[in-house]
């Protein structure tokens, strides 16, 4: 199958895609990123929970839940992205081990330009990390906006699709669901974006799509090259 696969993964205006530009060669012994970029799932319940939350009025500190819509805002401009975040216990925990889970926020671009929040609760068990790629680059999508372009080293390549394969609709992992796993795309411990993974991406390339400025995106794919 060739390199070049196209909108695989989409949810909420991100996606991740495969990727056909050319972006550098492999590098045989690339520098660990794992501390940069880390795939982890979205839970199952994560929907369910969140519901529970927004519904006993429960939100990290700092923002608070919109009055018309399941998304977070600001309710203090001071509060930084990637401040800490004290955990949020349900009142009647469910049935996952301590710690097996976390509340993350995807930021999303509003019509009116603000910046609002999704929260998702993700796995905290690893599925790949930086360490699976061998280039990052900086690109743009039809509509102009900055892009994270990955590739994936040799063995990076058998896992992605492996992970791909197994968590789409029908997989070995989600046999029993119409719909995909979402995939938490993380850098720099913060969620980038959560698309739903729709069929397996077998290419070895990908793109990371994201609220964020060109300059912010060339920084990230360098941290991601330099394995920091």
């Amino acid at each position: 199958m060739r390199d070049t696969v196209w909108v695989l993964l989409a949810i909420a205006g991100f996606s991740l895609t495969g990727c056909g530009r050319p972006l550098p060669d492999d590098d045989p012994d690339p520098a660990p990123a794992d501390a940069v970029l880390v795939f982890r799932l979205v839970h199952r319940e994560s929907d369910s929970w969140v519901a529970r939350l927004r519904a006993e009025g429960k939100a990290p500190p700092g923002y608070r839940w919109h009055s018309h819509n399941r998304v977070l805002v600001k309710a203090d401009e001071a509060v930084a992205d990637d401040a800490p975040r004290e955990d949020l216990h349900l009142p009647h925990p469910p049935l996952a081990e301590p710690g097996s889970t976390e509340l993350m926020l995807e930021p999303q671009q509003q019509d009116d330009g603000t910046t609002a929040f999704v929260p998702y609760f993700v796995e905290t068990e690893v599925q790949l990390t930086g360490a699976a790629v061998s280039a990052a680059a900086v690109g743009n999508n039809v509509l102009g906006q900055p892009v994270i372009e990955v590739r994936f080293t040799r063995e990076g390549r058998r896992q992605f699709a492996e992970l791909t394969r197994n968590h789409a609709p029908g997989g070995s992992l989600n046999a029993e669901n119409e719909r995909g796993r979402q995939l938490a795309i993380i850098l720099e411990g913060r969620l980038v974006t959560a698309p739903e993974i729709r069929t397996e991406i077998p290419g070895g390339r990908a793109e990371i799509m994201g609220v964020f400025t060109e300059a912010e995106a060339r920084r990230l794919a360098e941290l991601i090259n330099a394995g920091r």
